[in-house]
């Protein structure tokens, strides 16, 4: 009995650990990128969009191209010496995470974001938070099965932390990490994202990532969602396959260099005329909640995203998918909802079409499309009416994940299968 309770409290003792070590993970993410972001474009307050539209032609272009030439150089010298397997191999094999390369990579990743490459930022946060986590966790006299539970539970509470979405942070660990919905490792994943979250709060704030404009549910909107929700399922699922495929061979050696620089060229290019589309996709996802902007801008920009995404990865670079699948997501419901207003003359608010298909996009892209509503619930706190069709969204997810493989097996549909693939 007392062997058995002393692992239990040592065990809360790693929870409360791995939870603020994933905290201040996730706001040293964020006040770290924010700074290079303000070097970059030469911006101290408001967004990264204010600060992008306010820079000249010339740091547009020239931000991402010294953050590609730097970043490139830097995977250069790593990859030379040791070859990084991903985070989620090595915490299933118990390998030890907090080591100086990965450190060094997800420096790398912070870098290359932060000066504009089209690529999410809570990767490096879910690296940042499981390194510090490992550094104390191997010093708790814990099993390995717990360490390994404790470890992806950090890892999935610093990208909780770094957007303030403490529930997603832990059905990110529960559905794509740990891939269990056991009970402890659920109570688990909940409690370290919670404790995370309340520890970023001084850095990253209390308040959703973004303001809900206040737009409803209308009958407007139910006639057009459904559409775009569709839609977006098939486009999450194609955007899937895009980076699978492009990550499969990807740029290595001294190639990284002008390969990196090449991409950020493109990217600070593209900034001329869409500034929003440096950056993990956070402006994006403003705009589109805020109204969406011109037709042609928003079908741009949701054209333009996952194709900048893919050079980078492409390129060689490492980085998050999540927020560049749900900017994408959430501009082609911004472009849908514009274009079906001008053809019908109804009165349709873009923020809720553009809510419900980056939530189907980015549940499609992830294959997880519990993680996906709840993520973007949390990300906007829209009326509890919302809940209904997100809800719907889930149980669409499931059911085209239970019914694509029973088509394969009897040789229809193999063409449209939903991929597994690595967050």
């Amino acid at each position: 009995m007392d062997s058995v309770m002393r692992r239990f409290g040592w065990f809360v003792l790693g929870v409360i650990a791995a939870g603020v070590l994933a905290g201040l993970a996730g706001g040293a993410t964020a006040v770290v990128l924010k700074a290079i972001q303000h070097v970059t474009f030469g911006y101290w307050s408001g967004t990264l969009l204010d600060g992008i539209s306010a820079a000249t032609a010339w740091r547009r272009v020239a931000g991402p191209v010294v953050g590609g030439a730097l970043a490139g150089a830097g995977w250069w010298w790593l990859r030379r010496r040791r070859q990084l397997i991903p985070l989620t191999v090595a915490i299933e094999r118990g390998e030890p995470v907090a080591t100086a390369p990965r450190a060094a990579d997800s420096s790398l990743q912070i870098l290359l974001v932060g000066t504009g490459a089209s690529l999410g930022r809570e990767g490096a946060a879910r690296e940042f938070a499981a390194v510090a986590a490992d550094l104390v966790l191997r010093r708790i006299p814990l099993p390995e099965s717990d360490i390994r539970v404790l470890l992806a539970s950090a890892a999935g509470a610093g990208l909780g932390a770094v957007y303030n979405v403490p529930l997603a942070g832990a059905l990110f660990t529960v559905q794509l990490l740990l891939c269990s919905w056991r009970s402890r490792e659920v109570l688990t994943a909940t409690l370290t994202s919670v404790v995370a979250v309340v520890a970023a709060w001084p850095v990253v704030g209390d308040r959703p990532t973004f303001v809900w404009p206040g737009a409803d549910l209308t009958a407007a909107v139910a006639v057009v969602a459904p559409g775009a929700v569709a839609a977006s399922m098939v486009l999450g699922a194609a955007f899937s396959r895009l980076m699978s495929h492009v990550q499969r061979q990807p740029v290595s050696g001294w190639w990284l260099i002008p390969g990196l620089t090449g991409a950020g060229a493109l990217t600070g290019i593209s900034a001329l005329w869409f500034p929003e589309l440096p950056g993990n996709g956070k402006s994006i996802i403003t705009e589109s909640l805020g109204g969406g902007g011109p037709l042609l801008t928003v079908v741009a920009v949701a054209l333009l995203k996952p194709v900048l995404t893919a050079i980078h990865l492409r390129a060689g670079a490492v980085g998050g998918l999540i927020t560049p699948a749900l900017a994408t997501g959430a501009a082609f419901g911004a472009a849908v909802a514009i274009l079906a207003e001008h053809w019908t003359g109804w009165d349709i608010n873009p923020a809720a079409v553009s809510l419900l298909a980056a939530a189907a996009f980015l549940g499609f892209s992830q294959r997880a499309p519990l993680f996906a509503v709840v993520f973007a619930w949390e990300l906007a706190h829209p009326p509890p009416m919302f809940l209904c069709a997100l809800a719907l969204i889930v149980v669409v997810g499931y059911a085209v994940q239970t019914g694509v493989p029973i088509l394969r097996r009897n040789g229809i549909g193999g063409r449209f299968a939903i991929r597994r693939r690595g967050p």
